[in-house]
Order: structure tokens, then sequence, then C-alpha cells
């Protein structure tokens, strides 16, 4: 096996992966998330052209949705509220969900007790009482073959996401390689329905001040008018457990 064939199959897979990534796009809805990432280069032979570095990028995942179930969410700027919600709704709808995290929270916090490694919950004489189980889910995710999440991780930008000037690059190379930025992006779904962008905190503000220094451009797809970005609360749930 040599070097150049290893490389080879390589760019082909790689190719193959951006070819089904792209037909996917068109065909089912999808979101994306994008993070930073720092990448080590170690040289054990250096020389005044080939030094050691320890430089920084970004990375950007696309989820593509399978699911017959999952359509298109419409953007709110196209679909205008006729009956918007009150404050009265959200407070009702508030004290109704209240009795299920309050089960919810009960659950969490006798887990994380009887989890603890002083605590032998299997010889425990109580084990057996009902505030034990479990609560059942509450709008549990389907699971299986018809409902798995396609995964595709787009080309690494060398190029930091932390300013908006980082962010404003790194988006304009994603929306290219999604072919969403040239004359073909008008017959792209994303042209109609809402481009859902996850990240964390700094992710979601960066996006929106370049949404905001754009909201003035006459080009639709330039302003970046179809993204909406969510904060990721699985991030969050992720740093409380660490």
């Amino acid at each position: 096996m040599s070097h150049s064939w290893v490389y080879n199959l390589i760019e082909k897979l790689y190719n193959d992966a951006k070819r089904k990534m792209f037909h996917n796009t068109l065909r089912y809805a999808f979101a994306a998330t994008h993070d930073n990432l720092n990448l080590a280069f170690k040289v054990y032979k250096q020389r005044r052209n080939s030094q050691s570095t320890f430089d920084s990028g970004t990375t950007a995942t696309v989820y593509i949705f399978k699911d017959a179930n999952i359509v298109w969410p419409r953007h709110p700027a196209r679909t205008p509220i006729k009956n918007p919600i009150t404050a009265t709704e959200i407070m009702k709808l508030e004290l109704a969900a209240v009795p299920h995290l309050c089960i919810q929270a009960i659950n969490r916090v006798l887990k994380f007790l009887t989890n603890l490694p002083d605590f032998d919950f299997e010889n425990y004489r109580f084990n057996d009482k009902v505030i034990f189980v479990p609560p059942p889910p509450v709008f549990q995710l389907p699971t299986g073959k018809d409902h798995a999440v396609c995964q595709y991780v787009m080309d690494t930008v060398h190029q930091e996401s932390a300013s908006q000037e980082g962010t404003r690059r790194c988006l304009d190379e994603w929306m290219k390689q999604l072919h969403l930025n040239g004359p073909q992006a008008h017959n792209h779904p994303t042209h109609n329905h809402t481009l859902v962008w996850i990240g964390d905190q700094l992710t979601t503000v960066r996006i929106h001040s370049v949404k905001k220094n754009r909201s003035e451009n006459n080009n639709f797809l330039q302003c970046l008018e179809q993204f909406v970005e969510i904060f990721g609360w699985f991030l969050t749930r992720r740093q409380g457990s660490t």
C-alpha cells in the first residue's frame, strides 16, 4: 500500500460523502452547527519552512433528517402570526407544566443520590418504592432506522469564529459548500424555508450580529434572512454533566 494510494482513496471517499450531502440537503430538512477547534501540527525534523504549529480553525456539521414526519419549518418573517401568544397564555402553560417538571426534578435529585459510590442502592431496604421508578418520557423522540439522523462533516475552515468578522467568513464558506451563495441557491429549499443553525451562546450572538449588519442588504441570501440561530441546550447539558 503506497502513500499516494491511501490519499487517493481518502479523496474518493471525501468526494462521495460531499456529493451525498449535497443531494440530501435538496431532498430532506436539515440543520447545522459549528464550533472552533485547535489543531497541532508536530514536525519531528524541523526546517526553516517546516515548523511545528498550533493553529485554530472552525468546523461545521450538517444533520440530515430523513424522517418523513419532519418537514421544513417556515420562516417566521414569511409566515405572519395572526394570533400571537399572550402573557396570560404563557402563564397558564407554565402552571400546567409545573407537575411534570416537579416529578422530573425529584427523580433527578434521587438519581444523583442513589448513584453515589458510597450508597448501595441494590441493598437499600426501600429500593422497591414507587418514588424510585423513572417518570414516563415527555414527547419522546422516535428511534429506529427510519428515524435515524444522517451526519456530514463539512470542510474545516482555517478561520477563527470568535469574532464577528471570523463568523462572517466561516458562514460564507459553508454557504458556498452548501451551494447557497450563487444563482442556483434560489431553487434550494432553504430559499423558502428556515435554515436552523445551532451553536453555543457566543455562536448565536455572532450570527445575530452578522444578520444585523446585513439587514439592509437587498439580497435575501446575503443578509442571511433564512438563518434562525438557536442556542444549543445540549451544550449546557454537557457542561453541567462535566
